[in-house]
């Protein structure tokens, strides 16, 4: 079917007979989850296969996921999903990735939409759309780059001061005629010379260091505009 992506919902409803909490039985059930990533593939048309997602619930303090840490090992992105409160947006929010980076947030308010098709038993259908909220969680992550961002943030400063060229006056860029700045890949370079994503893969790299660079203009770290990036004012060394 060369699926991309399969969903598992939830942990408790796939498991089987197996005890959670036992090492054991949780590295059957992993096992399994890899079964179906190697199935989905198809070498002979470079298809990698589905992205393998599980649905999980965590510990009634909301610590960490119930049962064995088994299947927090395997796992390449962990991301905690938690309910907002008081009027706050809920959040989803990178505990740990494999090859990203860790503890961006995402705020989010759910939007009920109407479907157009009626249900079997004539009641109207409805789903649920997510939509990106400004909440408590985001504004942490701005006061708080990740170090992969501040490194990030060191390179673009770094570079900056080598090679950067004024920025051009007028069409939005900021009018201080003592900014600098370089060509956003020039950036990236610089962050894979460095070393600021230590994944195996080159297209991993890539894309973690993209992840760190992005975030660190959340964060308001940096700032950019056609292809052109400088650190802000008092952030260049974080």
């Amino acid at each position: 079917m060369r699926a991309d992506l399969v969903v598992l919902d939830t942990v408790v409803r796939t498991f089987g007979d197996g005890d959670e909490n036992a090492a054991r039985d949780m590295g059957g059930f992993v096992a399994a989850l890899d079964r179906l990533r190697t199935e989905t593939a198809d070498p002979a048309a470079e298809w990698p296969g589905a992205h393998v997602a599980v649905i999980h619930h965590g510990r009634r303090d909301g610590a960490n996921a119930r049962g064995s840490i088994a299947l927090e090992g395997a796992a390449d992105l962990i991301v905690k999903v938690a309910r907002g409160g008081d009027g706050e947006p809920s959040s989803a929010t990178v505990e740990a990735a494999k090859d990203d980076v860790d503890h961006a947030a995402l705020s989010f308010r759910l939007r009920v939409v109407e479907l157009d098709a009626e249900g079997s038993d004539g009641e109207p259908r409805r789903t649920c759309v997510a939509e990106e909220a400004e909440g408590a969680d985001a504004r942490r992550a701005k006061a708080s780059p990740s170090p992969t961002a501040r490194q990030a943030v060191r390179c673009l400063a770094d570079v900056v001061a080598r090679e950067g060229e004024p920025l051009p006056q007028g069409a939005g860029f900021p009018p201080h005629a003592n900014l600098r700045a370089v060509r956003v890949e020039r950036w990236h370079a610089e962050c894979e010379a460095r070393s600021v994503s230590l994944a195996d893969k080159p297209h991993h790299r890539r894309r973690s260091i993209a992840r760190a660079m992005e975030q660190a203009q959340r964060a308001g770290a940096v700032a950019s505009r056609d292809e052109l990036a400088w650190p802000v004012r008092g952030e260049t060394a974080p």
